[in-house]
């Protein structure tokens, strides 16, 4: 597990022991430079359901998509 602070994607995805397919961030601009913007969608997709579950909140996935595709 490598843990940084701050995010310079592109960096950890040249070192050799990093799994790119398991890489997580919270950097939505950055991921959508690095990734595009369905990446960085999904991400905010994640990052809204971890907070909604935090409070026990359910929230469809059709209304999260639909604001998810606002949002971006």
């Amino acid at each position: 597990m490598l843990e940084t602070d701050g995010v310079c994607l592109n960096k950890i995805f040249s070192h050799s022991m990093v799994d790119i397919k398991r890489t997580i961030s919270n950097d939505l601009l950055e991921i959508k430079d690095v990734l595009g913007i369905e990446a960085a969608r999904k991400a905010l997709e994640n990052e809204l359901r971890i907070v909604h579950s935090f409070y026990g909140i359910y929230v469809n996935y059709r209304h999260l998509s639909v604001l998810c595709d606002v949002m971006t």
